[in-house]
C-alpha cells in the first residue's frame, strides 16, 4: 500500500471514529452519567473519609463532615473530603497518588493555606522536607500534635494577628 492511500484511509476513518466517540459520550452522559458519576464520586469520597478517619480519628470524631448533595466529579481516582473542626475548615484532596491538605479559618473560608507551609510559618521557621505531606500518616505526624495551637491561631481573635 502506498503512502498516499494510507493518508486517504486515515482521512476517511478519523472523522468517523470521532463521530462514534462523540455519539458514545452523548449516550453515556444522557443515560448514565447524570446519576452514575455522582454515585461513583460519593463512593470514592466515602472511602477517602474512612482512610482519613483511620489516621486522624480525633479530627473526624470531634469535627463535622461537610456532605455535598451534588459532589464535584473528580478526574481519574480523585476524592475530596471537607471537615469542619472548631475554628478550622479542612479540605482533603487525593488523586493519582497525590495528597493535598488545605486549611481555612471558619470565619474566612476562602483564605486557604496548605498544611506544611502553614505549620512552618506558625513555628517561625522555613518550610522544609519535614513539612511535606505525601500520605495521611505524614498529615497525622504534622497535624495532630499541633491541632490545638492551629485551632487557636485560626480563631477570630487570633487570626487577625497572623
Amino acid at each position: 500500500m502506498n503512502r498516499g492511500k494510507k493518508f486517504a484511509i486515515i482521512d476517511l476513518v478519523g472523522p468517523l471514529f470521532g463521530a462514534l466517540l462523540f455519539t458514545v459520550n452523548v449516550l453515556y452522559n444522557g443515560l448514565f452519567g447524570w446519576w452514575l458519576d455522582p454515585q461513583i464520586q460519593r463512593g470514592r469520597n466515602r472511602k477517602f473519609l474512612d482512610d482519613i478517619e483511620a489516621s486522624l480519628g480525633r479530627l473526624v470524631s470531634e469535627g463535622k463532615i461537610v456532605d455535598q448533595d451534588r459532589p464535584n466529579i473528580m478526574p481519574f481516582d480523585g476524592a475530596t473530603v471537607k471537615v469542619i473542626y472548631q475554628n478550622i475548615i479542612f479540605d482533603f484532596t487525593r488523586g493519582r497518588g497525590d495528597l493535598a491538605v488545605s486549611l481555612a479559618p471558619r470565619h474566612v473560608p476562602n483564605e486557604e493555606h496548605e498544611l506544611g507551609p502553614l505549620v512552618a510559618t506558625l513555628e517561625g521557621r522555613l518550610f522544609s522536607e519535614h513539612d511535606v505531606v505525601n500520605s495521611l500518616s505524614d498529615v497525622e505526624g504534622l497535624l495532630m500534635p499541633r491541632l490545638d495551637s492551629i485551632n487557636s491561631a485560626f480563631s477570630e481573635e487570633n487570626y487577625a494577628k497572623l
